[in-house]
Formats: C-alpha cells, structure tokens, sequence
C-alpha cells in the first residue's frame, strides 16, 4: 500500500519537474525571441536617429567613415541573468510544491490509517460482543459452541477462536 503512495508521489513530482523544464524552455525561447525582435528594433531606430543626427551636423561623411558598428549585445547577458532566475524561481517553486504537497499527502495518510484502525477496532468490539450473545451459553456442549462459532467465522470470513 505504502509502496502505491510512493509511485504516485514519484509520478507527481516527476510531473512537476518536467512541466517546469518544459516551461522553463519555452520560457527561454520567449525570452530570446523577445530579445531578437527588441535588439532590432533597437539597432533601426538607433541606426536612424544617428543617421538624422550625422546629417544635420557639418563634417558628417568623415564621421561616418570613422564610426564602427554597434554589436547591439549589451541587453542580451542582463536579459539571460534574469530569464535564468525566473527560471530558478519557477523550479525551486515547483520543488516546494511538492516537497509540501507531499508532507501534506503523508500527513492525510496517517491520519487516514488512524481513523481506519479505530472504526475496525470498534467493528471488532461489536462483533465480537454480537457473536458472544448469539453463541450457545457455556453450559451447552463443546461441539454446539464450536460449530456455531464456525458459521459465524465462515459469515464474517474472519477466523474467529474461543478463549
């Protein structure tokens, strides 16, 4: 029974580690589209602001000759840093999700097994004090007591014995 619990908080877990990978991948395929699309959008409008700006000052043909291109990679490793801690965010969430969810689940299952044992217990006690009173007294022969107890054993599908 135990070992049943076991595989389904292994699965569970195992559920939640691959759907945060998952997420985390496709968070991270977002994140470099977002940041593809914005580097480009940054590099046209910087690219034609300095353009406009070249044109309106004097001397701007020699300055163009001069300036080297700009990479555009300065947002890209602050942009990692962050997608790598929301990452490690989401992860280390999934993770005490199921470190308390199965705390919890344990906790259930123990008080489960508490309230189980006390309502057989309980059933055991009525039972017996059932069969005592329906059993022949003890003055009757031991063959009579013997056989009554056997149909009650074979009704209740218990083994039951005669102290």
């Amino acid at each position: 029974m135990k070992s049943l619990y076991l595989r389904i908080y292994a699965t569970v877990v195992l559920v939640l580690l691959l759907f945060a990978l998952a997420s985390g991948w496709v968070f991270q395929r977002h994140i470099e589209q977002e940041r593809l699309r914005s580097d480009g959008l940054l590099t046209e409008r910087m690219s034609a602001w300095a353009e406009l700006i070249e044109r309106s000052l004097p001397g701007a043909d020699a300055r163009r000759r001069r300036r080297e291109p700009d990479s555009g990679r300065r947002a890209g490793p602050r942009l990692k840093n962050l997608y790598l801690r929301i990452y490690a965010t989401v992860v280390v969430l999934l993770l005490l999700f199921a470190a308390a969810s199965g705390w919890i689940f344990q906790r259930h299952m123990e008080q489960e097994r508490v309230r189980a044992e006390s309502v057989l217990t309980e059933r055991m006690g009525t039972w017996s004090e059932l069969i005592q009173r329906s059993l022949p007294g003890h003055d009757q022969p031991a063959a009579d007591q013997a056989a009554a107890l056997l149909e009650w054993s074979q009704r209740l599908r218990l083994p039951l014995a005669l102290d």
